[in-house]
């Protein structure tokens, strides 16, 4: 599965899918889905990238929360200068 999820266009493909419709009701199985991703990716970026989207969904359940954060410090600690979990952390340590 790693391999499938590899290419850039494939990466921002699956990213905007789960930004589609963020309704209560599915930010729980949004969440499932990224979690697997993060579990099963092996590319260091796009592991990142899941995790700061991991990060965004948590804030869009319940708000900032040490949830939240510790997914874009896990994203920091992958590529610490992620633009996307930079920018979450900012945003989730200033709410």
């Amino acid at each position: 599965m790693a391999a499938s999820l590899a290419g850039p266009g494939r990466v921002n493909a699956l990213l905007r899918t789960l930004s589609v419709g963020r309704e209560p009701s599915e930010l729980e199985a949004q969440l499932a889905a990224v979690a697997h991703l993060v579990a099963h990716v092996s590319d260091t970026l796009v592991r990142a990238d899941f995790l700061t989207e991991e990060g965004r969904l948590l804030e869009a359940r319940s708000g900032s929360s040490a949830e939240s954060v510790a997914a874009y410090v896990a994203a920091l600690g992958l590529v610490p200068d992620h633009a996307g979990a930079l920018a979450g952390l900012e945003a989730a340590l200033d709410a």
